[in-house]
């Protein structure tokens, strides 16, 4: 767990807190998964997950977790021989990546943009943008791009 705002505080409030913790923890989670083509050219994606475990930070017992989302897809390839798709998804997250406390909640909103002329491999842009509520009563929004290549065989 690497938490640069704890250390940061940490380091202001002169209490030592550690910029990187571990410890091993155990989850596990179920949950559906849906997907649904509409036509060649849109498609809809829903996931609901709920789990139970130990939280990503080293304090506190075991936690309820949950996770829904969902996404609209859209690739102009079938309809203008562009081969470029996008992807528009939200999300709700109990226990986001960047904390596991039962009282940190996010919201995360995401576009991909896809090359999408080829079966075997994956060009494309993700961004995204994730709102945390924090415990102490702090309000975080992160936003995120990377580049996703994957080949397939």
């Amino acid at each position: 767990d690497v938490n640069l705002l704890r250390w940061v505080r940490g380091v202001i409030d002169d209490t030592n807190e550690p910029l990187v913790s571990s410890g091993p923890r155990l989850r596990g989670k179920g949950g559906l998964r849906a997907a649904w083509g509409l036509n060649e050219s849109w498609g809809l994606q829903f996931k609901s997950e709920l789990g139970y475990g130990e939280p990503t930070t080293l304090a506190g017992g075991s936690e309820w977790l949950g996770e829904h989302a969902a996404s609209v897809s859209y690739d102009l390839a079938p309809t203008t021989d562009v081969p470029l798709g996008f992807v528009r998804s939200g999300g709700l997250r109990s226990a986001p990546r960047e904390g596991g406390r039962p009282e940190v909640n996010s919201r995360d909103v995401g576009l991909r943009t896809a090359f999408t002329g080829r079966d075997n491999f994956l060009v494309a842009l993700d961004t995204s943008w994730n709102g945390l509520e924090l415990s102490d009563g702090d309000n975080v929004g992160l936003v995120r791009a990377g580049l996703s290549l994957q080949l397939f065989f």
